[in-house]
């Protein structure tokens, strides 16, 4: 290996105890944490043009996640590839992902690119009129506008988190927020540019934290420019793909959902979008510690020292547990504190009050969901955690919320114990699917036919 390449900073400790999960899942929350807080500030301002304002970005936002959560899905496999490379000591393999991963990121960026024609069909697709319509598309247009460097911004990021460098991610999303913070009331209101500007400013906030990564990494690529092949980009989307079509999928149900609640009304719709920003910070420890234990167990993997994985587990699950359950009674006993932040209109708060207490009941079978969805896709049984996200998401969450939105005429409340449901069945079926064992053998499988594959693309 060339010596200049930087050793990994991470290595697996003789057990896996509570402290070494929250060492890389710490750094995970926080930045998480930066990042919700960014699209948070996004509303806060936004709410102060008013209800049609919220609901046009309550309808551009999904639509923007459903169009970059598929890129980003495939470069979660880079992540679990540098994470499996770094447990082998394979530091040269892992530099060479990033290469190949910063291709993908910047390829599927460009096809989002493509898509601004279309943004004011998209949003009145789903059921934007007049107001509604016209901010939602401007803000959708905006953050199109980003998604090239949003998605290298994250491929960097995937490579340090796979690394075990989760701090220096979590400073560059440090980074984005404070340069979003402050141009987000600049672009909306001295330049009036309304909910465009909130997007407009999110989009160069990301060009900053890229910047930052880049610079933190360009040494140790520069020494280890590969020449680009066709097996490490098979690696990727081998693993990756399924991760992507989850996401894309997944966010198409909140598509679907919000495009019934603007049909319902503008007041559920804008306490959706409040409630969904809320839970968006309540959920940041599950989402960090499973992306701690996937780290944990695509590392344990590469060292071959599979004892680490029902370790790492079980006790990132108690901690997830018990951080999520305190979120969840905060939403039970004062919801209006947390309401208060975005200063709603009148009509959107009692709906708002009975989101948070549905919200309250589902977050510890979040948690128990996220720590066990997160061990099976570090183990690379991602085509798993695919389709059973999928199915159980269009056959569960979607006729079910339907159903009581508007048939039973239950509106948001309707929409959001279909979001229960959905999270108590998946958590049992993935659970099932863990203590089963079933993952060894698909993980084996799919890990031996990766180069195979990359051999055949290679020949045609």
């Amino acid at each position: 290996m060339n010596k200049k390449l930087k050793k990994t900073t991470y290595t697996l400790p003789e057990s896996i105890g509570a402290r070494d999960v929250f060492d890389v899942a710490w750094p995970i929350v926080v930045g998480m944490l930066a990042f919700t807080v960014t699209s948070v500030v996004d509303v806060i301002f936004v709410s102060q043009l008013g209800t049609a304002a919220l609901a046009g970005v309550g309808l551009a936002v999904p639509i923007y996640y459903a169009l970059h959560s598929f890129g980003a899905g495939v470069l979660r496999g880079a992540k679990i590839l540098v994470a499996r490379a770094t447990g082998a000591g394979d530091d040269a393999r892992a530099l060479t992902l990033a290469w190949h991963g910063l291709v993908v990121a910047a390829l599927m960026g460009s096809v989002e690119l493509g898509l601004l024609p279309g943004t004011e069909a998209l949003v009145g697709a789903l059921g934007g009129r007049g107001a509604t319509l016209e901010q939602g598309s401007a803000y959708l247009e905006m953050r199109l506008v980003g998604a090239p460097i949003g998605l290298v911004f994250f491929m960097l990021s995937c490579y340090f988190q796979g690394r075990g460098e989760t701090r220096v991610p979590m400073m560059a999303t440090l980074a984005v927020n404070l340069v979003n913070l402050g141009l987000t009331p600049l672009f909306i209101f001295e330049l009036e540019m309304g909910a465009g500007g909130a997007a407009l400013a999110t989009s160069v906030s990301y060009v900053v934290g890229a910047v930052y990564l880049g610079l933190r990494l360009a040494p140790e690529l520069r020494a280890a420019m590969p020449t680009l092949r066709v097996e490490p980009v098979v690696a990727i989307w081998r693993l990756g793909m399924p991760l992507g079509v989850r996401s894309t999928l997944e966010v198409g149900t909140y598509l679907v959902l919000a495009a019934v609640l603007a049909a319902v009304g503008d007041a559920h719709l804008a306490a959706h979008v409040l409630v969904m920003r809320i839970i968006s910070v309540s959920f940041l420890p599950g989402y960090g510690l499973s992306e701690a234990v996937s780290i944990i167990v695509g590392q344990a993997l590469g060292a071959d020292r599979p004892e680490l994985i029902e370790q790492a587990r079980r006790v990132t699950n108690r901690v997830a547990v018990g951080l999520m359950a305190c979120c969840g009674l905060t939403f039970v006993a004062v919801p209006r504190l947390w309401l208060d932040i975005f200063a709603p209109e009148p009509a959107s708060i009692d709906v708002a009050v009975w989101l948070l207490r549905i919200a309250a009941l589902f977050q510890v079978f979040d948690a128990v969901l996220m720590v066990t969805q997160g061990a099976l896709n570090g183990a690379g049984d991602t085509r798993f955690v695919m389709v059973s996200s999928v199915v159980v998401a269009w056959v569960v969450k979607l006729p079910l919320a339907w159903a009581l939105a508007v048939p039973l005429g239950m509106g948001a409340l309707g929409v959001w114990v279909g979001f229960t449901l959905e999270i108590v069945v998946l958590m049992f079926v993935s659970q099932h699917r863990y203590r089963s064992g079933a993952w060894r053998g698909a993980t084996e499988t799919k890990l031996s036919t990766v180069k195979e594959r990359a051999k055949k693309l290679a020949s045609r």
